[in-house]
């Protein structure tokens, strides 16, 4: 393999962080599904799905999350927290996948995903997007969104 072809196999390689904040008014339109990440070229190795609270989340909202039109999990979370709290999102669609609200911090893989059998080396996901269903109006700022991931195709790209 040539140097050209190695440096830009490392390159596809590292790990990326794709990042988005999204406005209360953005995540409750018409409390439809709402498009956080578009994943294009190819597919891609996602290793944490997460979000982090910018404004107290008072309680009464709740999300469910789709990943190229799967569901993530079994059932819509209520979110609640102070600023800073951090969501993560489960990696692999099952019966037993919840979304995993915590305090202000937690690994990729808490405790809560463990005894859920949700602790795993990530989720390889297609060209698709990742949705977030807000069941109920009434978000009261912004919220902030990241995919920490690795490219499988020189091509795939998250936007």
């Amino acid at each position: 393999m040539s140097l050209t072809s190695e440096v830009a196999q490392i390159f596809n390689n590292r790990q990326q962080v794709a990042f988005k904040t999204m406005t209360a008014a953005e995540m409750t339109v018409a409390l439809s599904p709402v498009v956080i990440f578009t994943i294009t070229g190819g597919p891609i190795w996602i290793k944490a799905i997460f979000a982090r609270l910018v404004a107290v989340e008072a309680a009464g909202v709740t999300w469910a999350s789709t990943l190229c039109a799967i569901a993530m999990e079994n059932a819509a979370l209520a979110i609640a927290g102070a600023i800073n709290t951090i969501i993560t999102f489960p990696l692999g669609a099952g019966a037993g996948q919840v979304i995993v609200p915590a305090l202000l911090t937690q690994p990729p893989f808490s405790l809560a995903n463990a005894l859920l059998g949700q602790v795993g080396q990530g989720q390889i996901a297609s060209v698709g997007t990742f949705e977030v269903t807000c069941a109920v109006a009434g978000m009261t700022d912004d919220t902030e969104f990241f995919m920490v991931y690795s490219k499988m195709h020189p091509a795939s790209n998250v936007a």
